[in-house]
């Protein structure tokens, strides 16, 4: 497995998306990453959360100013995913 971590914020929200190790032909097996949040939760406790799971190879991640929609690509699959955003209580939602 291999991680990438696509974007931190100012109040210290890091994404990190993971993928499967991939095969001696170069290719990634599909269905075995997954999309993580990792933040601190109560108190000082740094807590990750699986947003998204099952997915290939995540990428290209960006909100909208007022940061309520979320876009993710997976880009195995030529995709990319449109989720409502919960930034304070850090839940996406279709």
């Amino acid at each position: 497995m291999s991680l990438k971590i696509h974007i931190s914020d100012p109040i210290i929200i890091i994404y990190v998306g993971s993928m499967a190790k991939k095969l001696p032909d170069k290719t990634v097996p599909p269905g075995r990453g997954n999309l993580f949040v990792i933040h601190h939760g109560e108190g000082s406790m740094v807590k990750p959360v699986k947003l998204l799971m099952n997915i290939d190879l995540s990428n290209g991640l960006c909100w909208n100013r007022d940061e309520t929609v979320f876009w993710w690509a997976d880009t195995l699959q030529k995709k990319v995913y449109k989720f409502d955003y919960d930034r304070n209580n850090l839940v996406i939602s279709e």
